[in-house]
């Protein structure tokens, strides 16, 4: 019953309403009066390839960008289908559905600058023991109070 609290109908001193035609009179009512509209609103997706051919639909329709939180949500909100999030994640994952992630190259290095360029000293050397060469990399990192030195070897 999707997680809601069922009680027994009691006898309430307010007169029933009259009966509605085709009302079930032996089904037990539900403690709150929304979750009996939480339960119309998503009718729970049969274990068959149903849910497996919506979930499929959805993601390939969002050309894979969209994961499975996203995922549930459409299902939910657009075609009606309440669909939980262990579930789907186990599905996507066992049809290679994941959301795939782009990410875009990033330049760091600034190749058309003016100042000079100095000559690879070390690409000229031959090693042939330990100790021969050592290199070292100096990054200034600019501040408001004072000039940074970030250095490795």
């Amino acid at each position: 019953m999707n997680g809601y609290i069922i009680k027994k109908a009691r006898p309430s001193r307010v007169p029933p309403a009259p009966a509605r035609a085709g009302a079930r009179h032996d089904v037990p009512t539900l403690k709150f009066r929304h979750a009996e509209n939480d339960l119309k609103k998503a009718p729970r997706v049969s274990p068959q390839g149903a849910a497996h051919a919506a979930i499929q639909e959805v993601v390939l329709k969002h050309r894979r960008r969209y994961g499975y939180r996203r995922s549930q949500r459409e299902l939910r909100d657009q075609r009606g289908m309440a669909v939980n999030h262990k579930r789907l994640l186990r599905i996507m994952r066992e049809e290679n559905l994941l959301a795939i992630r782009y990410r875009k190259y990033v330049l760091t290095t600034d190749s058309q600058h003016d100042s000079p360029v100095y000559v690879n000293l070390a690409a000229r050397m031959t090693i042939t023991g330990i100790n021969q060469l050592w290199v070292a990399d100096i990054t200034y990192i600019p501040s408001k109070r004072r000039s940074l030195k970030c250095e490795g070897s």
